[in-house]
């Protein structure tokens, strides 16, 4: 496929993979890979987690189950399955009264592994 002049292959989106799925974020952007890799590069993804963290630490669960649906709805819309995967978790314990204290460290895990595959997409070429 092209994107004004630059030969991508699709199958070096597999390299991005478990955290980021590509194919399935630029789908949701009716294929425009300029526009994706612009909202790659607007992802808020630390400032929410850290914002979840807190409330997950400071036992406020209506923010717990507020922040995490935003970062699951935004991991959901951009491609990124480990991170909804987290994020969807942490809010089912939340509404359940159950603390998610254990999943800090996998959600720390998953915002470090997307900054750094946004980081490599979004690079010039």
């Amino acid at each position: 496929m092209r994107h004004k002049g630059v030969f991508v292959m699709a199958d070096n989106f597999a390299a991005y993979l478990p955290h980021i799925d590509v194919n399935d974020g630029k789908a949701r952007v009716m294929d425009n890979f300029e526009l994706y890799k612009k909202l790659l590069g607007k992802f808020k993804g630390r400032e929410m987690a850290d914002e979840l963290i807190s409330a997950v630490n400071g036992g406020d669960t209506p923010k717990v189950i507020q922040v995490a649906h935003a970062l699951r709805g935004t991991a959901g819309n951009l491609g990124f399955p480990i991170l909804n995967e987290v994020t969807e978790k942490i809010e089912v314990l939340a509404k359940g009264g159950e603390s998610s204290a254990h999943l800090i460290e996998p959600l720390n895990d998953a915002i470090k592994a997307l900054e750094e595959a946004i980081a490599q997409l979004v690079a010039p070429a």
